[in-house]
């Protein structure tokens, strides 16, 4: 997490290391978003810095789905692996035949190890638990806003 911290806070300078508001006057200067020169009042800079804010904010998050979805399908697999050698230790001889267990021996290894289609199965469920968080983000902003 603080890690993170330090990342939205660099990206914060970058944006606001040349940008100077004298009183009514608003100087910004940055590669990204143009020199803008002219007279603005305290609540139209206010709303420029909020936007800006939360453009760097909007795209963090962003970056921090696509990793936590990497690990929720990390996660994922090390339960179906779990669960499958369970399974086959103690129920092989009832509910599983030779053509499932050797398709569930050949995934028994770490998730980096694994085909890209074989982490598109497990990206499925992280996806599942993504949209959960995200529903409940939602309403809590919702309710809370």
């Amino acid at each position: 997490m603080e890690k993170q911290k330090k990342k939205i806070k660099k990206e914060i300078k970058r944006y606001f290391k040349n940008a100077v508001i004298h009183n009514e006057n608003c100087y910004i200067f940055s590669g990204e978003w143009g020199y803008c020169d002219c007279e603005w009042g305290e609540q139209e800079v206010s709303e420029i810095v909020l936007e800006i804010v939360k453009d760097i904010l909007q795209r963090f998050i962003e970056e921090t789905k696509i990793e936590l979805r990497e690990e929720l399908a990390e996660l994922e697999h090390k339960q179906w692996e779990s669960w499958t050698k369970y399974l086959y230790e103690n129920h092989k001889d009832r509910l599983i035949d030779n053509l499932v267990a050797e398709k569930w021996h050949k995934n028994w290894k770490p998730y980096s190890e694994l085909t890209e289609e074989d982490k598109d199965k497990d990206r499925i469920w992280a996806d599942k638990v993504l949209e959960k968080l995200n529903q409940t983000q939602a309403k809590w902003l919702k309710d809370n806003l």
